[in-house]
């Protein structure tokens, strides 16, 4: 079975991933996991390849994060292994994207299809796909709603219309700033003045542009600078881990989450995880 994910959307699209991504590991103990990143590499498919092809006594159920398929080598090769996958009952490949696919992989979204719904996925064979759109106008005022809430914040109408404007429809810079207008632990209707005092716009993209270079492949002495960075900066480490979880790439996905359950079981802080996953 293959799960297609697609859309400019990457914070709604990786929360999608995420989440099915928790519900396979709830339900097979022994799953057999790998994150497979396409891009303009030919060893990878190689990879990618063996690992559909291997059998084990002790997993009998496989599954595999993919991406960058519309720049794999060779593309052909690749998209007549995919069709092969849509049969089985034991493998799924879950293939995240920002674009609609070309014309060799048009089968990921044509029909017939099994629609995903509400995140639950009861087909055992076919494809699934979901469309993540840039959410414009109420659609994103849903969502920032949506994201107030949960987070226990309470905003003016203004202060709220303020939010929308200057973000839409960065569903990823919202959330930044959700996060950190929580950690300011304002207890009181919050108005456009508090933003101003709470928001520095500059600070924002910086913290960004900081954390993303922690998913990089840079050399590991910026990495520890730009982290000792964020500290000096006062950065929640819980917010930089959930930032970094959001912009980091595919083959990063399975290492947050086993670092997420350690931190929730009382193994690692985030401090501690936010450094073994640089060095």
């Amino acid at each position: 079975m293959i799960i297609f994910l697609y859309g400019p959307d990457a914070y709604r699209r990786r929360q999608k991933l995420n989440e099915i991504l928790k519900t396979y590991r709830a339900k097979h103990s022994n799953l057999n996991s790998e994150v497979f990143d396409l891009t303009d590499s030919e060893k990878e498919f190689l990879r990618f390849k063996d690992f559909l092809n291997s059998q084990s006594l002790f997993q009998d159920f496989k599954l595999a994060v993919v991406s960058g398929i519309y720049e794999a080598e060779p593309r052909k090769d690749l998209a007549g292994l995919m069709k092969i996958v849509l049969e089985s009952e034991k493998t799924v490949v879950i293939i995240s994207e920002a674009k609609e696919p070309p014309k060799e992989f048009d089968f990921l979204v044509k029909k017939p299809v099994y629609p995903a719904k509400g995140g639950v996925y009861p087909a055992k064979s076919g494809v699934q796909h979901q469309e993540f759109r840039e959410l414009k106008g109420d659609y994103f005022k849903a969502f920032l709603k949506k994201e107030t809430v949960s987070r226990g914040l309470k905003f003016s109408p203004m202060a709220e219309k303020w939010l929308a404007e200057a973000y839409e429809p960065d569903t990823w810079g919202l959330i930044n700033e959700l996060e950190k207008i929580a950690s300011a632990n304002l207890n009181q209707s919050i108005e456009i003045k508090d933003l101003k005092i709470i928001s520095d716009f500059g600070i924002k993209e910086n913290i960004f542009d900081l954390t993303r270079t922690l998913a990089m492949s840079r050399p590991l002495g910026d990495k520890l600078v730009n982290l000792e960075q964020l500290f000096l900066q006062k950065e929640a480490a819980p917010h930089i881990f959930n930032l970094l979880a959001v912009i980091a790439p595919p083959s990063l996905v399975a290492r947050l989450a086993d670092y997420d359950y350690s931190i929730k079981s009382g193994g690692l802080d985030y401090e501690e995880a936010l450094l073994d996953l640089v060095i």
